[in-house]
């Protein structure tokens, strides 16, 4: 059996922590809602999937180098199908 170990602190201390999570959850929730209500179209911008998945454009490369998102070349650009994007992210 684990023991149970107390910790004391100022109330100051344990207010700003508290505040911190709230603010924390804020951000979470507005951030949950902005994805919620986004529909991928059927071809999107490198720059698009990036922002979408929170990734740099260096390692959106490197997920195309091997083969972990399939894209088209467009013009000068890549495209990204909207539901190869979703497929990653249930990976």
């Amino acid at each position: 059996m684990q023991s149970i170990r107390t910790v004391h602190i100022e109330e100051s201390v344990f207010e700003d922590m508290v505040n911190h999570m709230e603010m924390l959850h804020t951000i979470v929730s507005v951030m949950f809602e902005k994805l919620v209500d986004k529909k991928l179209s059927d071809w999107v911008s490198g720059e698009f999937v990036c922002e979408y998945l929170n990734i740099a454009p260096r390692t959106l490369r490197s997920y195309q180098e091997h083969g972990l998102i399939p894209f088209a070349k467009l013009g000068k650009a890549n495209r990204y199908k909207g539901h190869d994007v979703d497929a990653l992210i249930k990976r």
